[in-house]
Order: C-alpha cells, then structure tokens, then sequence
C-alpha cells in the first residue's frame, strides 16, 4: 500500500506524476490515485502511438517475428492491468448490494456485463476477464486483509508480463477442479511446471494457451484419478444439438459432445477427410481420356498440368488432378448428410407416416417443366430451388397430384420410378462400394440413386440406367457442373470444360 506522506500532487504534470508513482497507486486519496493512473495511461498511449508508424511490410523476416513478439509483450502488460480492473469491478458488483452494487448502478446485472458495455469487448472476453481475476489476483479477507491470489506463481508471471490471460485461463480454469483433497504441494508444482512451459526457456520455445490447457488437464486426471470418471458424468450431462435460423435463412447447427462421443464420430469423419480417402475428380475410361487429353490418372498426357501454384481457383493439384473444392468444414456438412440419408435407408430408423424418414418435395409442374419458381418441404420453412428439387425427385419419385380451384384433390396419379434395393445392390457390384464419381469415398449405401436420362426425358428406372451418387456430387450433376453418360455398360464422368479446354493444356496435348 502507497505511503500517504509520499502520494503526489494531483497539480503536477503527467510525466512526474508517472515517475512518482510507477508501480504502486493503490490506496490513499481517490481523487490522487485516479490522476495517477491516468497520467500512467496517457504516458503509455503517447508512448505507443509511434506503433502506427511501423510498417510491417518494410521489416526483415526475422525483424517482423520480433515486432510481432514484443507487440504481445505489451499486450500482456494491459491484460495484468485488465484482470486487476476486473477483480475490482466484480468485487464492487456483490449480488448482496443490490442496486447499490457498482454494476447495478449502470444498469448492469453483473460485474462481467460492465466490463463489456464499458470497453466494447466481447462477453466472451469479459467473462475471461473475471474468471482469470478471481483465480489469479490478489484478495482481500472478509475483514478486509490482504490475501495472495489462489494461483500467486500464474499472478506473478501476469504481472511480469511474461504469459497472456489465454495462458493464465488455461492454467486455473482446469487446475482450480481439483479437489481439496490433493495436497496444496502437488497443485504449486503442477502450477509452476505448466508456467514454466508457457513462458519458455533460452533453449525451449514458450508452449501456446491451447497446448498449456491440454497439460493442465493432463495434471489433472494424473492428480485427480478418481475424478475422471464424475467429470465424464458431467460432460455426459451437458451433450447436446440444437439447431436454430440464421439471419440469411441457414440452419445453424451448434452443440457439445462428451469424449465417449467424439471418440465414435471424429474417426468417421477422419476417414473422410483423410488425404488418402479424400475426393479428387479422376476422368476415367479410355473415351474420356482420348476425348479430353487426360489419361486415367487425371494428368496431361505429355506432362502438361498446373502451374507452379496450382489452379487455387478451381482447386487444381500440382499432378493436374482437380482437388475437391469444398472446404473441410463443407466437407463434413456433406458428410453428415450423407450419413443422414444412410441411415434413413437401412430401414432401421422410426417410420414416420408408415415410411422411412423422407424429404418430400411439393412443386407446381409448371415450375417443374420450366425450370422458375421453387419447391417447398415439410423438412424446412425455406425456399428449395427447382434444382434441388430435381435432384430429390432423381432419386426418389414424382407424384402428381391436380388441384381445382378451391384447392380440393381431384385426381392423384403416381408412376413408380423407385430403385429398388436390388437395384442398388446390383450397381454396387458394378461401380464399386463407395460413390460412383471417381475418387470419393463416401459410401454407397449413404448415396443417392441417379438417373443417367433423367425421368422426364424417358429414362428407365433400370441399371443401366442408373448410378448411385453422394449428395455433394449429384447435386453437381444435377446442376450440370459435370455430366456422366454410360459407356459399355458403365458410368463415365465427363469433367466441367473450364478444366478441360484451358488453354495452357494445348501445346502439351497429342494430336
């Protein structure tokens, strides 16, 4: 606590002010402890406003790691600065105070809320900022003694400057579970280890906040064996998947799952998104090869292929190949959706209405015939564009119903153009256990049933007329970004023809 005898005076200028008092303004006057700290605020912003003349383009590699370095440096001295505010704001915020409390005066239901409408941050910061503050800043007693922070090696560490709040937050978040009944040495020396590895050493890079929390979780369970098991119980509890609308119409999917359920879907996931599984569009069949210029392993025929970079645009790999252009998150969107749509034809999932879980579109013919308008389904309060309602009546059947005036069923007539399990096992067998498309893993019993002369150009619902296609790659189909055709008795894909015809293929190209 400051001397009062050696408090300044709150006339003097900024500069002596921060020269006075540097380091300690706790205490004594108010009114002198409030000038103080901002003058050390004003002496701090003068002081950074040089930072808006460096030009990070102007500095040398190693230059630019450095500037990028001591930019945190600072950053984690207003964050030991931010977490002390916090501790205050909270402390003066007691839900017992009611509206005399400093955050119900600003109409502010917790300390937390203040700290976000005051500086602009996110709830997710301000709530950070609390959580760090209660568990690494110092105390006082209900008699109003001074007490040490319950973490006092991560408050040290803030206060030099030496780790961020992401790494504090690591550290007590998890350390703070244990329980009382583990020794207080074993939590300090947990504690000092996974600081120590958070700020590094001359022969050791510092470890990253997500890192750190990953070995805090490992002292953890090391410490704390027997509570593995309740804290499972406890993730158990709090899994969940809501879906809810977005402004633009999405569906917004969010959610948690315990590690009893990452552990059986992650792998599905992975073993789609694995480079060696991953979809690449591979032109196959000596037709198309001859047609295109491109052999069966999807390169130039005399070596011709991308450029140095790739085609990033079309997704274009460095062998000629055209890269799966879906990025990994719409990737396991895909994904799911596929696994949706499997199970729902295994036959083992509840039967609504007498049938399997079905995407039933209701289109007008007109808009069906000519391509406008749009198809609504029971699945979703939002528009289906004809194309998507083309690709769902690829796969599963049109029933045509006629309406009079007044909205009254006056005729039903349905034709069946269903594949029929045998079918599908029968296509299996000849185009392979996944995805018809060449290179896609997706299996095919996730896929959808496409007709290669669309139903209302005469195509039979027939083998030969048929291939089974994930729902990423029909829908492609169906918009026409590439085109399959049956060649002696096979399904050959035929590449969009930006990636066939551009013109640096040409010299390259046999005659």
């Amino acid at each position: 606590m400051s001397n009062p005898a050696a408090t300044p005076d709150p006339t003097a200028t900024p500069a002596a002010v921060s020269g006075v008092v540097s380091g300690s303004i706790a205490g004594g006057v108010p009114a002198v402890a409030d000038a103080a700290a901002h003058a050390i605020v004003e002496d701090a912003r003068r002081a950074l406003s040089g930072l808006a003349g460096i030009d990070p383009a102007g500095l040398s590699a190693d230059g630019l790691l450095r500037f990028t370095a001591d930019l945190e440096g600072l950053t984690r001295l207003v964050d030991h600065g931010h977490i002390g505010a916090a501790g205050e704001i909270t402390a003066r915020s007691p839900r017992t105070a009611g509206f005399d409390g400093l955050a119900a005066r600003h109409g502010c239901a917790t300390g937390a809320q203040l700290i976000e409408q005051v500086t602009g941050v996110s709830s997710r910061s301000a709530r950070q900022r609390v959580r760090v503050a209660a568990q690494a800043a110092p105390r006082v007693s209900d008699v109003g003694l001074p007490l040490p922070a319950l973490f006092p090696a991560t408050e040290a560490a803030l206060a030099g400057g030496v780790i961020g709040i992401d790494a504090a937050d690591a550290i007590t978040a998890t350390l703070k579970t244990l329980p009382r009944t583990i020794p207080v040495e074993a939590i300090e020396l947990a504690e000092a280890t996974l600081v120590n590895s958070a700020i590094g050493t001359d022969e050791t890079p510092p470890v990253c906040a997500d890192l750190i929390r990953g070995q805090a979780g490992m002292f953890r369970d090391r410490l704390d064996a027997d509570g593995i098991e309740p804290r499972d119980d406890l993730l158990v509890t709090k899994r969940g998947i809501r879906f809810f609308r977005k402004a633009d119409g999405m569906l917004g999917i969010a959610g948690a799952l315990p590690p009893a359920q990452e552990a059986i879907i992650v792998p599905v996931f992975d073993a789609f998104l694995s480079p060696r599984t991953g979809p690449a569009f591979l032109p196959t069949g000596e037709n198309d090869a001859d047609e295109h210029g491109v052999d069966q392993d999807g390169v130039d025929q005399d070596g011709g292929g991308a450029d140095e970079h790739g085609d990033s645009e079309h997704g274009d790999g460095e062998d000629g190949v055209m890269r799966d252009p879906r990025t990994p998150d719409q990737q396991r969107a895909d994904i799911l959706t596929a696994l949706c749509e499997g199970a729902a034809r295994t036959g083992q999932t509840p039967h609504l209405h007498g049938a399997a879980p079905t995407v039933l579109a209701v289109v007008h013919q007109h808009d069906l015939d000519t391509g406008t308008g749009h198809g609504v389904t029971a699945g979703t309060d939002q528009p289906l564009p004809i194309s998507t309602v083309r690709q769902i009546a690829c796969d599963g059947g049109i029933q045509r119903v006629t309406l009079d005036g007044g909205g009254r069923v006056i005729d039903l007539f349905s034709k069946a153009r269903f594949f029929t399990p045998s079918q599908r096992k029968a296509m299996i067998a000849r185009d392979g256990p996944t995805c018809a498309k060449p290179g896609c893993k997706i299996p095919a019993y996730m896929a959808e049933a496409h007709h290669i002369i669309p139903d209302s150009e005469g195509g039979p619902t027939q083998v030969d007329n048929g291939c089974l296609l994930c729902w990423f790659d029909h829908r492609l189909v169906e918009r026409g970004e590439f085109t399959v055709k049956m060649v002696n008795g096979k399904p050959i894909f035929k590449p969009p023809a930006w990636y066939t015809k551009r013109e640096y293929f040409k010299p390259h190209r046999r005659n």
